[in-house]
């Protein structure tokens, strides 16, 4: 769920947003586990309103609100924790990661004086500031391309087309009323942008780089309803308009109406599997899932925490979704290993590796190594350390250090086990 600039002025609410215009070629057969056991919490010191996962898959990058400040957090999604947090010295309307997971653009006024919009380019490892440009005023919606050449921005009255790297405008798209949400087709032809006063879809072509069409949807007029996000299949043909009460779908061919369905209770967030096969819905306490082909909901996690942003993983193989102050995953493997697997020791030189990661899962607590370890070495079976003094040289040699962790759900045992290799040298 989107909120605007000028509904967040008069409500105080902040947005929630989720780009969904980076998706890559995903394996037909992926599917997360939807599995309250199975699932990994992290622990983030804000609540985060979204969430954006690089097409790369290697990053997710979330911004909140907390103590008054915006926050952009780096989550590394390979071992499963926050690589890096930076303060932002302004509020951020909205955030766009690119494609390779390097940098992540930020849409922000200049100052709480001006109207300006300004974009800011951070590099993910260091979240240092790599440039800042003014293209319009009062943005609150962006999205990237697929090669993160191009920027697309809603601010004040157009929709801006705008080198990412130069930033420059390289068209003004006008409009009239309220921009949600914008979204890139899966294709590249299109930007979508879901506009809630007039309920309708305004289509772009970004290679006319003019407006291409609106699609008008018909809300109910039984209770408040208005267009918040807009998604596009995987083969760019299904529109999906979601209001705060319901699901549109809007086709791109032909003169069909589009079809109405109700969402059982209003919604926090929203974001479309890569597949294209599931619309995945945050409600107060729980996450449903609603089957695009057989077009019917059906039950995923019963009481989870309010869930803000959501979003699957550019293989489909994984589900993130933002829930107070968390980050939770589900469908990541538990993998234990050592940040650095090559060790290098000298004989008699004190000597310390580093402690072992259980990524994706959880805090162990007994470790055991085979084969024995070189004469002075030893292994700490509570925290997985290997010290001490060799007393004598050795070539490479690999190690298997192991634990074993039981689910009580399933009854089943399983032996988690890191490799690592040692050399001592004179």
């Amino acid at each position: 769920m989107r909120t605007t600039l000028w509904r967040r002025t008069l409500t105080g609410i902040a947005g929630i947003a989720l780009a969904v215009s980076l998706i890559p070629t995903v394996n037909a057969e992926a599917s997360p586990a939807l599995k309250a056991a199975d699932a990994h919490f992290l622990h983030v010191s804000d609540r985060l309103t979204e969430i954006e996962a690089s097409s790369s898959g290697n990053v997710l990058v979330g911004r909140s609100r907390g103590a008054g400040v915006d926050v952009l957090t780096v989550i590394d999604t390979v071992s499963g924790q926050i690589a890096k947090q930076r303060t932002a010295a302004t509020d951020i309307w909205d955030i766009a990661v690119h494609p390779k997971g390097t940098s992540v653009f930020t849409v922000h006024p200049g100052s709480k004086k001006t109207r300006a919009c300004n974009v800011t380019e951070f590099d993910t490892r260091t979240l240092r500031s790599i440039r800042t440009f003014v293209v319009g005023e009062l943005c609150d919606h962006l999205v990237i391309s697929r090669d993160g050449r191009t920027l697309y921005i809603a601010d004040l009255n157009h929709i801006l087309i705008v080198d990412a790297r130069s930033g420059r405008v390289s068209a003004r798209i006008e409009y009239r009323g309220l921009i949600e949400d914008l979204t890139l087709s899966p294709d590249g032809r299109f930007v979508y942008a879901a506009e809630a006063q007039q309920d309708a879809v305004i289509s772009i072509s970004t290679e006319s780089r003019t407006q291409s069409g609106t699609m008008w949807v018909p809300t109910s007029a039984r209770q408040p309803d208005w267009l918040e996000r807009v998604l596009v299949s995987p083969d760019s043909r299904t529109v999906y308009a979601i209001s705060n009460h319901a699901i549109y779908i809007v086709p791109q061919s032909g003169s069909a109406r589009p079809t109405r369905v109700p969402i059982p209770h209003e919604h926090q967030s929203v974001a479309l599997s890569r597949d294209g096969k599931k619309l995945y819905i945050g409600l107060q306490n729980r996450l449903i899932v609603w089957d695009t082909e057989a077009r019917r909901f059906r039950k995923a996690i019963e009481d989870t925490a309010s869930i803000t942003s959501l979003t699957e993983s550019p293989d489909g193989r994984r589900l993130y979704f933002a829930a107070r102050g968390s980050v939770v995953t589900f469908g990541a493997t538990p993998q234990l290993v050592y940040p650095d697997p090559t060790l290098a020791a000298r004989k008699g030189k004190s000597f310390v590796s580093t402690r072992p990661v259980f990524r994706y899962g959880w805090d162990l607590q007994w470790y055991t190594v085979t084969p024995a370890l070189p004469k002075g070495l030893r292994l700490n079976p509570e925290t997985g350390v290997i010290s001490g003094v060799p007393s004598e040289t050795q070539g490479t040699r690999t190690y298997r250090v192991s634990t074993t962790k039981y689910d009580a759900d399933s009854g089943v045992t399983t032996q988690p086990t890191a490799r690592i290799t040692i050399t001592i040298t004179k």
